[in-house]
């Protein structure tokens, strides 16, 4: 019998600085979810509720074509993917569940 991997969520935020449209933060943010997938395996089975949310502060200049969104994706699918693992390294055994440093 295979165990039950149903409905194991994960929730997350990814910011930049750069001043993002609309469709550009919904890119980013979709994006991010490749960083959920290098991290968490399996991830984006039915029944999961994995969610990504991006915002943008706005501090930086606008994006100034391909180039430029191009590295805000790629440096947030790496954010979101080494903020999981390092949860996960610095996570404390709580409620009789262990961390990973406890096993």
């Amino acid at each position: 019998k295979l165990p039950d991997i149903n409905g194991n969520t994960t929730i997350g935020v990814v910011a930049t600085n750069a001043k993002l449209t609309k469709a550009q933060a919904t890119m980013m943010a979709a994006s991010s979810h490749d960083g959920l997938a290098l991290a968490i395996r399996p991830s984006h089975l039915i029944g999961d509720g994995d969610t990504m949310f991006s915002i943008s502060t706005g501090e930086q200049g606008g994006i100034d074509g391909y180039g430029d969104m191009n590295r805000i994706i790629a440096g947030a699918i790496q954010t979101v993917s080494l903020a999981i693992v390092n949860a996960i390294n610095f996570a404390e055994t709580i409620g009789g569940i262990p961390s990973v440093k406890d096993l």
